[in-house]
């Protein structure tokens, strides 16, 4: 089966990561041939890719390049990413399997807005074959967002953690919290740009401190907010409390290394991040953002309302307080099997075996 992947980049985001996985299980597997489409060609994700992959840049693309790819026939194609990706392969006049996959909640987070012409968005995503969303949240979500798609069409396919990595790095017998005289090691992982709000992070781990509780914070990312966020570390003198550790693309041993990971997402559609920070045993304190609640309810977690400084750095107050009974009881009830039923490679692999055999059967016919 010849697939191609389209995406817009490939920065250090989830959704890239996430594409980068599938890439490396699916050519592992006999019967796929695979071929990946970056609209623009940046991104620390770049560097990561199999060698063995096709890979074209729209943005860079020579005339040479531009003809073989448009000589190039696929069984299935799709965009990987809400935007552009799926608008690119919704357009192509080509007789595949087109696949929309959706990795947020579309309904209050509808990012991509404006990549479509006036009333065009419902009727690009209509033109996929399917639509394959990251959660049973977020295919809730888009149902409503989009009531006119048959629901026949959105499958769900949960995102796949990395266990071959998770389970090197596994604490199964965590040190306690020594919280009379340590310091809490707090993590931030996510794309550095004002919708994930690591600002605040940096305002909570200020007033903390000023406040005499011992607290550290690594920030793991990258974005457009770099430079304002390395000014706040400099002007509130954190540069020994806060770093920023740059995007990481196995972060895994620095997340254990930690007590919590704190989400300050406005939306988040099935946040990786967070499930793989549940697998290494952090607890996690995240604002209401969709996905996060939705992880809390089945994978215990705690979330708070106000996205706020202060929301946060008493919630992280209150996580240790009482010799840290809140946060042990979270720490008690992150349940790995679960985890690793939910996040496996099963449903993957059962959607593009599926697909596969559908292919067959119609070659045959």
């Amino acid at each position: 089966m010849r697939i191609l992947f389209c995406i817009d980049s490939l920065t250090g985001g989830g959704a890239e990561k996430l594409l980068l996985r599938y890439i490396n299980i699916l050519q592992n597997r006999r019967g796929y041939d695979l071929t990946l489409f970056v609209i623009n060609g940046y991104g620390a994700l770049m560097d990561c890719l199999p060698k063995n992959i096709q890979v074209f840049i729209g943005s860079e693309l020579s005339d040479i390049d531009a003809l073989k790819f448009d000589n190039l026939t696929f069984d299935i194609e799709i965009g990987f990413l809400e935007g552009r990706a799926i608008k690119f392969i919704a357009i192509r006049n080509t007789s595949a399997i087109k696949v929309g996959w959706i990795h947020t909640d579309m309904l209050n987070n509808n990012w991509c807005f404006d990549y479509y012409k006036e009333g065009t968005q419902e009727l690009m995503y209509n033109i996929m074959d399917y639509i394959v969303c990251v959660s049973g949240y977020c295919a809730q979500q888009f149902h409503v967002a989009f009531p006119n798609i048959k629901q026949s069409k959105i499958l769900i396919c949960n995102n796949v953690l990395d266990f071959h990595e998770l389970d090197k790095i596994k604490k199964h017998e965590p040190n306690q919290l020594d919280l009379e005289n340590g310091t809490i090691r707090i993590c931030f992982v996510g794309r550095l740009t004002q919708e994930k709000h690591p600002d605040i992070a940096i305002a909570a781990i200020n007033y903390l401190i000023n406040h005499g509780f011992n607290a550290k914070l690594d920030i793991l990312g990258e974005g457009y907010m770099y430079g304002e966020l390395n000014r706040l570390i400099q002007c509130h003198n954190l540069t020994s409390n806060v770093q920023l550790l740059g995007y990481q693309p196995k972060p895994y041993q620095i997340i254990a290394d930690h007590d919590i990971l704190i989400s300050i997402s406005d939306i988040e559609g099935a946040p990786l991040n967070i499930a793989e920070a549940y697998y290494l045993g952090i607890p996690i304190l995240s604002s209401h953002s969709g996905g996060s609640d939705d992880f809390a309810s089945r994978f215990g977690g705690l979330t708070y309302t106000d996205i706020s400084y202060l929301e946060l750095a008493k919630n992280i107050k209150n996580l240790f307080a009482n010799h840290g009974r809140q946060y042990y009881m979270l720490k008690s009830q992150i349940n790995y099997e679960n985890l690793r039923a939910q996040f496996g490679t099963d449903a993957l692999l059962t959607l593009f075996d599926g697909w596969l055999t559908k292919i067959q059967s119609d070659q045959i016919d």
